[in-house]
């Protein structure tokens, strides 16, 4: 089909959740959480994951091919055209000629529609968003991928209401395209949404699949062919296939923008997971190498985020043959200057891979089992940049900083700033002061000339508005915890987080301890 305008803005509205008392957050290509434990970091972010996932369906992609190219996002009822009445059908084939009339699918060619019709956008809001369907499947997604069995153990206690969740999607021009309000109450989540009718769509057509758009269109002005079978070509709702096509292919992907790109969840703990899996490979063995690790509504085995985990990793076993495949620049930096040798996976008698690890001066590799805490906990992240993540995706990464030696994750922060800089956004949850002093470091290193950088450092320059970094904070007992976002200082380039408080409190208590000792000393 096409490639929409990136949409850039993506906010996230949250009252009651979990830990959270009240948060408001804007997501930006590098996404930091900060502050003590317990405070809804990995709430937020997991919640952000589950929303991508329901959304983003990408479970139920359309066929790849001559008929389809995007993913099918949502229910299945989002795509019924049946569902759209005869009228809207008509206001969105007007639509189309006066927005497509002159329009030529050429590689690179950007198109910008006339405004959406009004009824158009309210026929979306209620057959997409305004249905039991749209809700029990969001509300699944987020009990799934926080491993409870129903809603109401995210509510926050003491709250004395449920939660809600507003989302909005817009872009660098308009604020709003898409708002989405969902309800937590008790077991159940109300699921509401308002399309944005004041705004055109703009949209580039990319090679190979610009054809497609192209036929619509041509079947629109001319009536004479449709892009789908022969046997629906010759059926009289062809216009209705049509009106449907163009909802799903190019309306919804727009309006839905980064919230409906794939989201990856590298949880923490990765260390413990790989050294146990060889127990999971019994497991899948022992159940004729096939296993399903997503809960199920009764009985949660594991939380959806470390089921999806696993499952990533099992994939990547599937097509495994072995060979080194770090291609990018991002997953070399991370063999070459954090692990210091290199990771191969290889296939399995079983369904899970075999993970190994080679240093640089080594002839052999030793299983990721065997390994350091640092190799095996920095191994997954290697992994899903070299094989699973692309340009546009979301990915969310918990607590990087585990087992790794402070340089290594000042290093770690220069290999973020890479990922960032190639187009994939991500979110990470951190402890390290280190990490968030280094990515202070590249947001200062934007303000110098780029061709005097390379005297400082070989570092990718990240700019302020590219980092938002979010600290949460308990504002009372059982209050909860309140989100705001803090801006680098411009005197120190540093970000103000609470790390240094701790760091005083140490340095104060080591004075006050060692005039005691030189006290006793002198008297003594």
């Amino acid at each position: 089909m096409t490639s929409q305008e990136s949409n850039g803005r993506l906010e996230f509205d949250v009252t009651n959740f979990g830990p959270i008392n009240s948060a408001k957050i804007e997501l930006r290509p590098l996404t930091i959480f900060v502050g003590p434990s317990n405070t809804g970091k990995s709430y937020m972010a997991m919640l952000i994951y589950a929303l991508h996932r329901a959304i983003a369906d990408t479970g139920n992609a359309l066929p790849q091919g001559h008929d389809s190219a995007l993913p099918k996002f949502g229910p299945p009822s989002w795509h019924d055209s049946n569902r759209v009445p005869d009228h809207v059908v008509e206001e969105i084939l007007a639509w189309a000629k006066g927005s497509f009339a002159e329009f030529h699918a050429r590689h690179g060619a950007i198109l910008e529609t006339k405004p959406l019709p009004t009824v158009f956008a309210s026929t979306i809001d209620n057959i997409v968003w305004g249905t039991d369907e749209t809700s029990a499947s969001i509300g699944h997604e987020i009990a799934r991928c926080f491993g409870v069995t129903n809603l109401s153990p995210l509510i926050r206690r003491n709250s004395g209401s449920g939660s809600s969740v507003d989302v909005r999607i817009g872009t660098a021009q308009l604020d709003e395209l898409l708002h989405l309000n969902l309800e937590i109450r008790q077991e159940f989540l109300i699921t509401r949404g308002t399309t944005s009718t004041s705004v055109p769509i703009r949209t580039t057509a990319q090679e190979g699949s610009w054809i497609h758009l192209r036929e619509a269109i041509d079947n629109i002005a001319e009536a004479k062919r449709i892009p789908c079978s022969t046997e629906t070509r010759q059926s009289p709702s062809r216009e209705r296939m049509v009106a449907q096509r163009l909802t799903s292919e190019l309306v919804l992907p727009y309006m839905l923008g980064e919230l409906g790109q794939t989201a990856y969840y590298i949880p923490a703990g990765r260390s413990a997971i790989i050294r146990a899996h060889t127990v999971l490979k019994k497991s899948i063995a022992a159940s004729n190498a096939t296993v399903d690790l997503r809960p199920s509504p009764r009985s949660p085995m594991l939380s959806g985020v470390l089921s999806d985990f696993v499952e990533t990793l099992i994939s990547v076993g599937k097509n495994a043959d072995g060979g080194d495949h770090s291609k990018n620049r991002q997953s070399q930096m991370i063999q070459e200057r954090l692990l210091g040798g290199t990771i191969h996976t290889g296939q399995s008698p079983f369904v899970y891979p075999s993970f190994t690890y080679r240093k640089a001066d080594w002839k052999e590799d030793i299983p990721l089992t065997q390994t350091s805490s640092m190799v095996s906990e920095l191994a997954p992240i290697f992994i899903y940049l070299q094989r699973i993540v692309h340009e546009g995706d979301l990915l969310i990464i918990e607590e990087p900083e585990s087992h790794v030696h402070p340089e290594m994750q000042v290093m770690f922060a220069k290999v973020i700033a890479e990922i960032v800089r190639h187009g994939v956004r991500v979110i990470v949850t951190t402890h390290s002061d280190w990490f968030v002093d280094q990515i202070g470091n590249l947001v200062m290193l934007s303000g110098v000339p780029s061709e005097e950088r390379h005297e400082i450092t070989d570092s990718t320059a990240l700019e302020d508005s590219e980092v938002g970094v979010w600290l949460f904070q308990e504002v009372g007992e059982d209050s909860g915890s309140h989100v705001t976002e803090i801006d680098v200082d411009p005197d120190t380039g540093l970000y103000p987080v609470d790390f240094g408080r701790v760091s005083d409190s140490l340095y104060n208590e080591g004075a006050y301890i060692f005039n005691r000792v030189q006290g006793r000393n002198h008297h003594g």
